[in-house]
């Protein structure tokens, strides 16, 4: 190979590095969870799991009240934090909270002795 041929190459290689080293180290990346969203998720999934331990929560889910399971978790969640229960069987809707910050926990029941009816229960704290 002659020389003019083998420092064009070293050239494009160096230009290949180089593009390569923007693209890794400069590239959007995703941003990490806020800690204080996770910790609302723990409080209420945890909240959530104490009502199901005691029977409250299949009970009051089977009768599809949320009235009685918001005054229940009133005692168990910090008093700071907003929450919303909504309990569905195939397709929840939409809760139209305007929150800047916004969680939700998903807990799953499958029914009682007598009924084996999936039902989910969401929780929406802000």
């Amino acid at each position: 190979m002659n020389k003019g041929v083998l420092q064009t190459l070293e050239a494009v290689i160096a230009i290949l590095m180089t593009l390569t080293f923007f693209v890794i180290f400069f590239a959007p990346r995703e941003g990490l969870p806020e800690f204080e969203t996770i910790s609302w998720k723990l409080r209420g999934f945890n909240a959530l799991k104490i009502l199901d331990k005691n029977n409250e929560l299949r009970q009051y889910a089977m009768a599809n009240n949320t009235q009685a399971i918001k005054e229940r978790l009133q005692y168990l969640l910090p008093s700071n934090l907003n929450y919303e229960v909504v309990i569905c069987e195939q397709s929840c809707p939409n809760p139209n909270i305007e929150a800047e910050k916004l969680a939700s926990v998903n807990y799953i029941i499958a029914g009682n002795l007598t009924s084996i009816r999936p039902i989910l229960i969401v929780l929406y704290v802000w």
